[in-house]
């Protein structure tokens, strides 16, 4: 069975990522799936470096979308997530395109430039992206109530 990270979006966050054109056929935009597949014909040691990249696959994918979150509107280039996380460029590419299948994470039709000049997509939280990470925060702590009474007066000295 694939791992589960999320498997509580908010139905009403589901149609939203719907309407927005993702379709995930594994997943239908309610897990992050760890992909790193070998191909069929691969040798066992191919085999078994696509089991390890699986297994720091969603933690990699739940720092991404913290920052994604994080940047809000702004989002960030693969190129800003990979120096912002410390991570490898080819890891954040792949988790962004595993995000971006599981319908978590959206091309905001803008791009900024990378450190070579070149122009890059920047990725923002799809409404199903902010919905998981709402749902995975730790709850608010209540405010502490004043420790003295209100004065009968209104407050006044």
């Amino acid at each position: 069975m694939t791992p589960d990270l999320f498997d509580a979006i908010p139905e009403d966050a589901r149609p939203a990522a719907k309407q927005e054109g993702i379709q995930s056929r594994e997943m239908q935009c309610t897990r992050i799936t760890p992909r790193s597949p070998a191909r069929s014909n691969a040798p066992a040691t191919s085999h078994a470096a696509a089991r390890r990249a699986r297994r720091g696959a969603i933690p990699q994918a739940v720092r991404l979308l913290q920052h994604l979150a994080e940047r809000g509107e702004s989002g960030a280039t693969n190129a800003e997530a990979a120096g912002a996380l410390d991570l490898l460029m080819s890891s954040v590419t792949a988790r962004c395109r595993g995000l971006v299948l599981d319908g978590l994470v959206r091309d905001s039709g803008r791009t900024r430039p990378t450190p070579s000049g070149c122009d890059a997509i920047v990725w923002v939280l799809t409404d199903a992206g902010a919905a998981v990470m709402m749902s995975t925060r730790a709850p608010e702590k209540p405010a502490e109530a004043a420790t003295e009474p209100d004065a009968p007066d209104g407050g006044a000295a």
